[in-house]
Formats: structure tokens, C-alpha cells, sequence
């Protein structure tokens, strides 16, 4: 086992098969491309789920799927991400911060004080507010379909929006996680 360090913002790419698990006082924004997902634990911090029982360990099943290819130099390497810019502007930025040839998301992060533009180019959008107080997410083409979210909360803009505009609708800085499919 292996032990990387994480601040705020850090984003780790973790493929099928591959041991991991946050740590003390984090939060965790977990983004999957898929409806059948399932998580094999070694040990889960003796939690318990929503009736108070123990939540199940699956030692056997766990073993079977682990990838042991993945060391703590592969993993350093391939899986913790740069963010890298891709647009920015005055008061605002976009940077592309990761996606996995397994994985068929691709993620990036917008940062602004007061607005950013973007468009879906056809493919929806997920984005999740993950530091500010909220965001209005607006239509240029029509501007009476919105919809305000607030810090940790998740929207899916539709394909067919075209372009959009988030408004800072708070005073501190905003991010926002946006995930779209390849």
C-alpha cells in the first residue's frame, strides 16, 4: 500500500482495480462513466451504512479485481493529474484536468470571479460547484432557461443548450467540475 498527499483540488484518476480511499476530513467528488459500478472493499473505516449495520468488507472479490501492475511510481505518474490550461481570460480560466483511455469522461475545471462563457458543442455537461457560495447556469440563445446551484450541488446541462453562461451569484471566487463524455 501507498500513501500520496492531497490538497483541495487535487484530482486522481483511479481505473478498475486499482486500491484507493480518502482520508481524514476530506471530501470526495467521485465522477464515473458508468450505472454498474462496484466497489470492492478491503476495509471501510468501520462505517456504517443508513440502518446502523457495519457496511459489508468483500476481501475475496477485492483480491480478485486488483490490479497489481499499479505501484506507487505508475500510479504517481499516470494517475495524479496537472491541471492544464486550455483558455483563460481577464478574470477567468478553463484547465483540462484529466480523462483515461478506460474511462470515456474527460474532465475540466472553470474558475471565475464573475462569469464564464461555454458551450456544449453537442455533448451534455455535468457540472458540480465545488468552491463558491453558487452559480447561476444561464442559455445565451434563451435566457429564460436557468438554474441556480449551490456549493457541492451537481446540474446536468442538456446537449441541445448550446452555449451557457455561469454567473458567480456570490462574492468569493468560483469552481466548477465539468465532466462530459468523450
Amino acid at each position: 500500500m501507498n500513501s500520496i498527499q492531497s490538497r483541495e483540488g487535487d484530482l486522481f484518476l483511479i481505473p478498475a482495480g486499482t486500491v484507493h480511499a480518502s482520508g481524514y476530513n476530506q471530501v470526495v467528488l467521485e465522477i464515473s462513466d458508468t450505472t454498474d459500478l462496484y466497489t470492492f472493499h478491503f476495509y471501510d473505516y468501520l462505517r456504517p451504512d443508513l440502518n446502523g449495520k457495519l457496511r459489508p468488507i468483500h476481501s475475496y472479490h477485492a483480491f480478485r479485481v486488483l490490479d497489481t501492475t499499479k505501484r506507487a511510481s505508475w500510479v504517481s505518474k499516470h494517475l495524479k493529474v496537472t491541471p492544464k490550461p486550455i483558455r483563460s481570460g481577464p478574470t477567468w480560466a478553463e484547465y483540462f484536468l484529466g480523462e483515461l483511455g478506460e474511462l470515456r469522461i474527460v474532465i475540466h475545471r472553470l474558475e471565475f470571479l464573475k462569469n464564464i462563457s461555454d458551450n456544449t458543442n453537442g455533448k451534455f455537461h455535468i457540472l458540480t460547484l465545488v468552491d463558491g457560495e453558487s452559480v447561476l447556469i444561464s442559455s445565451k440563445s434563451n435566457p429564460n432557461r436557468k438554474l441556480e446551484i449551490h456549493f457541492s450541488e451537481t446540474a446536468l446541462v442538456p446537449a441541445c443548450f448550446g452555449e451557457y453562461l455561469l454567473i458567480n451569484m456570490g462574492i468569493s471566487p468560483c469552481k466548477v467540475v465539468k465532466a462530459f463524455m468523450r
